[in-house]
């Protein structure tokens, strides 16, 4: 293998390599000069595609994604997972990249290099090796994957070793058969989520450790898993939004974390053959199979018809921080949300009066996050004064929970007596809501969380073990999967509610890694602050909307993570000095002004969002965004044969963000003819070209 001088230190024969240097810092800082296409994978990173024989897949960044194998997707991703004692995924950074092509066979080499942010805290440092091999050997079609972990220096760590994600779109509905040391389980990928939960101190996993795991996919393809060096189990990611299956070396019923020796490397391989099925993947028409690829690569337009929603629209607020600044009225009259969502502790129950008061005019639905049930009926006291003081619509009243100051995990059944109890007596609404604040993983393992009789709400952000751009956009197709879920758990007409919707959560992508993209704090992802962040909103909303959510808190009102620029201290370089609102802005006001709203069914749903809008016009409308950052061409269909459409895209975007109200405004629009064309994450607000006016026979009851 490779080490970090670029020589190679393993087998020996005749051999030529394609050796590359990379950034040492994959994460560099964004120039100051604003771009609005913040989000595309951060500059300095590298990428090799390999296809040997019926293998491909691409490597990037040290990890390696879409595994296919004749055209079945094996793996979403194979990665190096590195974690600390807080149990944050750290970035690994690439040194030297070597390649080896012999017939059918590639091999890729390169080495990892990962330490702790803050050294004296846990003096994690390792250096990981790695040996990729895909092609057709003596075995059949395969990828395998060795990885040498050499620790720098004596440390714990929460865990370092290899892990696959299982693409739930090819994968749900597989039979399995996993086997290892007293484990021999059969079974098949469901469509309920499975929980994951808590026992002795740990955490459960779908089935027993293997390390040798057998697949029978929907689509009759075959393949085989098989690990050493360690035993592997599975996670169901969907509980955090992740559309995928989790193998992962050391079982967590091992502990939270292990000793690593530089005297000790350790040595893992993953392999994976599948049995050779050309038929697989062929036919882009039978939806079981794979998807043959995005559609600007085949050459062939995104296909969408444009109906005529009758639903209404899924109720769409923000959130409304404490200590968030004002946000300026003509910017929040266009936008016009339809509520905020407050969440308030103990800790604020003095500047409850003012919060309150900055949501005059708007409906307020109020989260209570107490501790305990003594601090329940303090926090309940203080908003009762607060309300009676002012004139604040309530909606609804919501009961979550702090663990260790964070909006974590549920309240339990006494914490809910308690604040039904103290409302009560206060005057107030009761609870009509109940859930998490957190992921569906936490009502998911703790359903006695949701109380029956009141509606059920959960957070939900699709970053979290996964942050790059193309990833995050994938995984909100989960949200069919959790809405599902849920449906099991609260019966089918208990409304189900999203909230808060977050492109990142609240303390940062943790346990995804990495802290604090492009220099900036954990909790805030620049992304939000271009294209992307708009064409993700989009997709977020039609998501919500086609899985049968009634609402949704979709990001903050205003400040560094809000949709209104405020509180530029925290955003710095990350807009220009004249900005006024993130592009993501347009989109919620678009749809806000909506009073029905359909998703509307797509060709290639991980390239192209579209929802159906109905106005206060009979006038067709259509709001949709490119998922990817290639171009996209979209055939729609249902408009007519004249279409007005408003682009937000990288030619855009400065007067999106600096002119909000002009974008807006007559001058944004132009005619097209039933195909647009798309660029990087742009979106587009389109409806068909108003009817001119009939003549009008001029009477004698004009002159008079």
């Amino acid at each position: 293998m490779p080490g970090l001088d670029g020589a190679y230190t393993g087998e020996t024969g005749s051999r030529s390599f394609d050796p590359m240097t990379v950034d040492p810092d994959p994460w560099p800082a964004i120039p100051p000069d604003w771009s609005p296409l913040i989000g595309v994978d951060p500059p300095g990173h590298w990428e090799v595609p390999i296809a040997a024989g019926p293998v491909s897949l691409i490597a990037r960044d040290g990890d390696l994604y879409q595994v296919t194998i004749d055209g079945t997707c094996w793996a979403q991703r194979i990665y190096v997972g590195v974690r600390d004692l807080s149990w944050h995924t750290l970035t690994c950074r690439t040194s030297v990249i070597s390649t080896q092509r012999e017939g059918d066979v590639v091999r890729l080499w390169y080495t990892l290099h990962a330490a702790s942010a803050q050294p004296a805290a846990d003096d994690l440092d390792v250096l990981i090796d790695l040996m990729v091999t895909a092609g057709v050997t003596p075995e059949g079609a395969g990828v395998t994957v060795s990885a040498t972990i050499r620790p720098q220096g004596q440390f714990r760590a929460g865990k370092i070793g290899l892990c696959i994600l299982h693409d739930t779109r090819t994968h749900l509905g597989a039979a399995y058969t996993a086997d290892g040391p007293g484990t021999h389980v059969s079974g098949q990928f469901a469509d309920r989520i499975d929980p994951q939960l808590f026992r002795d101190g740990t955490v459960t996993a779908m089935f027993d450790p293997y390390d040798r795991l057998r697949l029978r996919l929907p689509s009759g393809a075959v393949g085989e898993w098989t690990f050493t060096g360690d035993t592997f189990e599975m996670q169901d990611h969907r509980n955090w939004a992740d559309l995928s299956l989790k193998s992962y070396s050391t079982p967590q019923r091992l502990g939270w974390s292990h000793p690593f020796h530089p005297d000790h490397p350790q040595q893992q391989t993953v392999h994976l053959r599948a049995e050779r099925n050309p038929v697989v993947g062929s036919d882009p028409e039978d939806p079981g199979l794979p998807d043959p690829g995005p559609a600007d690569e085949r050459g062939v337009p995104v296909t969408l018809r444009v109906g005529d929603p009758t639903a209404p629209r899924l109720r769409l607020g923000c959130n409304h921080p404490p200590g968030s600044s004002p946000v300026p009225s003509d910017l929040l009259a266009v936008l016009s949300p339809d509520h905020l969502r407050v969440a308030v502790t103990a800790a604020e129950a003095d500047s409850l009066g003012a919060r309150f008061d900055a949501c005059a005019g708007t409906a307020v639905e109020l989260v209570l996050l107490p501790h305990d049930a003594g601090e329940a009926r303090q926090l309940v006291t203080a908003v009762a004064d607060a309300l009676h003081a002012g004139s604040v619509a309530l909606t609804s009243i919501q009961l979550g929970a702090l663990d260790a100051g964070a909006e974590l995990e549920v309240p339990d059944p006494e914490l809910f007596a308690a604040a039904r109890e103290v409302l009560v007596a206060s005057g107030l609404p009761a609870p009509d809501r109940t859930g998490t604040t957190s992921h569906f993983c936490a009502l998911n393992r703790a359903p006695t969380a949701w109380h029956p009789g009141t509606a059920a709400v959960i957070g939900v952000t699709t970053q979290l073990h996964v942050a790059d751009s193309a990833t995050v956009m994938l995984n909100i197709l989960s949200l069919a999967d959790i809405a599902e879920s849920m449906r099991q758990l609260v019966g089918a007409d208990t409304p189900r509610h999203a909230s808060p919707v977050s492109l990142i959560g609240r303390d940062g992508p943790c346990p995804t890694g990495p802290i604090g993209l492009w220099g900036q704090p954990a909790w805030v992802d620049p992304r939000l602050f271009g294209c992307y962040g708009a064409a993700w909103l989009l997709a977020m909303i039609a998501g919500l909307s086609r899985s049968g959510f009634t609402s949704a808190t979709v990001l903050d009102l205003g400040g560094p993570r809000g949709v209104i620029v405020t509180d530029r201290a925290v955003v710095g370089s990350m807009l220009p000095a004249d900005a006024r609102v993130v592009p993501a802005y347009h989109v919620l006001a678009d749809v806000l002004a909506a009073t029905a709203l359909e998703p509307v069914a797509v060709s290639l749903p991980e390239r192209l969002a579209a929802v159906a809008l109905r106005g206060p016009t009979a006038t067709p409308m259509l709001a949709c965004a490119n998922l990817g950052s290639a171009e996209l061409t979209v055939d729609l269909d249902g408009l007519g044969d004249r279409v007005r459409v408003r682009v937000l895209d990288a030619t855009t975007a400065s007067e999106a963000i600096t002119d909000p109200l002009g974008f807006r405004g007559e001058a944004g629009w132009r005619l097209i003819g039933t195909q647009l064309t798309l660029g990087a994450y742009a979106t587009a607000l389109c409806q068909a070209e108003p009817a001119a006016p009939a003549p009008r026979t001029t009477t004698a009851d004009d002159y008079r």
